[in-house]
């Protein structure tokens, strides 16, 4: 009759062990497929954007980032320091949004490109509100287990693709 008890013992204890792996297995969520990571970045990246942080904001771009916009192209150097002096100068970004964002991502699973509509309103330093719609495409690369934008290429949308 003991051994039975000590069986019935040890076959709970099993059972305990065997549940409780499996609530910690369920409570941990699963990985993001890199095409939800890269939608988060671009979600986090806009919303940087909206706080007027420019180090926050840029805190998502590569080194060796560029952009090519209807300015020209310029580096990360140059991008921080026009947007720095943009922020300094006065103005406010007020609000963002981003829509119509579509993710591809390489077989490798290490490079992305995100294209999206995009709305920047700006309270510009003598009071006037600022609104544009460009069309933007990103270029991501996974570095350091982490996506950083390579390069960005700006342009202002046709007036048939503003805003809904």
């Amino acid at each position: 009759m003991k051994r039975s008890s000590q069986n019935n013992n040890v076959i709970i204890l099993i059972a305990i062990l065997l549940a409780a792996a499996c609530i910690v297995r369920a409570t941990h969520a699963r990985p993001q497929s890199p095409e939800q990571e890269v939608r988060d970045v671009e979600q986090k990246l806009d919303a940087a954007l909206a706080t007027n942080d420019v180090p926050l904001y840029f805190s998502f771009y590569a080194p060796d980032f560029e952009v090519f916009d209807t300015d020209g192209r310029a580096s990360l150097a140059t991008a921080t320091k026009n947007w720095s002096d943009f922020i300094n100068a006065g103005n406010r970004v007020q609000k963002t949004r981003v829509w119509d964002l579509h993710i591809q991502i390489s077989p490798s699973q290490d490079a992305a490109v995100a294209t999206y509509r995009w709305r920047i309103e700006i309270n510009s330093k003598d009071g006037s509100p600022v609104i544009d719609d460009m069309q933007v495409t990103d270029v991501l690369f996974r570095r350091d287990s982490s996506w950083k934008v390579v390069s960005s290429h700006y342009s202002t949308a046709p007036k048939s693709s503003t805003a809904p």
